[in-house]
């Protein structure tokens, strides 16, 4: 068994970042998932309801980042001021995030046909993961449950295996959004693992990730 891919989504919802290689911070992968998008009252928006994030790709750059969409003209958003902040519902988690500029946020809103705000976890933001599965005080950001989503190959292939015996369609790897996704040659072995270390750093699987509506959703176009 190898890691095959490696992936972080700077703004949650919108396109993956492939890396090379990553180190690993007490959030999981570093830059993955610090910035959101919420409705103005301040509760998170993912694909589910606004598929059109899945065709925002982030450009990381010295203080902040690029947001980028085909046929629209780039936003350059400028780091967020600390003192301009909100409270932002992620789940069952209330956050104190810094909130972008007037201009991006209108821009933006713009691109997506909606008001929406983008909004950053800086180092005031405060968030813990569900204590029942990951322990006390474990921190992370603006991820759906916790700091890392593992996968692997072989449960992919079988999974499409399994499709095509129902005569539907493959779907890929970035259908599932994972951060880590480890090459195996059996399938769903990942259901059995406490742990895996890579790297002489150990990672604890906590839990099983119960998929949502976003794997049905391509994350191409």
């Amino acid at each position: 068994m190898r890691v095959s891919d490696l992936f972080i989504y700077p703004l949650k919802s919108a396109r993956a970042i492939a890396l090379p290689f990553s180190a690993v911070d007490s959030f999981g992968l570093p830059g993955d998932r610090r910035a959101m998008v919420t409705d103005p009252d301040g509760h998170f928006i993912t694909q589910r309801e606004l598929p059109a994030l899945a065709r925002i790709e982030i450009q990381p750059e010295t203080e902040a980042f690029r947001l980028v969409m085909t046929g629209k003209p780039d936003i350059a958003v400028p780091p967020p001021q600390p003192d301009r902040r909100t409270d932002v519902v992620v789940w069952k988690s209330l956050v104190n995030a810094a909130v972008a500029d007037d201009e991006s946020n209108a821009r933006l809103s713009e691109w997506l046909g909606r008001d929406v705000k983008l909004v950053f976890f800086d180092n005031q933001a405060q968030r813990i993961a569900n204590p029942e599965w990951a322990g006390a005080e474990t921190p992370m950001t603006f991820a759906d449950g916790y700091q890392i989503l593992v996968t692997t190959t072989g449960s992919l292939k079988a999974l499409n295996a399994n499709l095509a015996l129902h005569a539907e369609g493959s779907v890929g790897m970035e259908r599932f959004r994972p951060n880590i996704v480890i090459d195996t040659d059996e399938a769903w072995l990942e259901d059995r693992w406490a742990a895996i270390e890579i790297g002489g750093i150990r990672f604890d699987l906590v839990k099983p990730c119960a998929r949502c509506s976003l794997a049905t959703q391509g994350q191409m176009t």
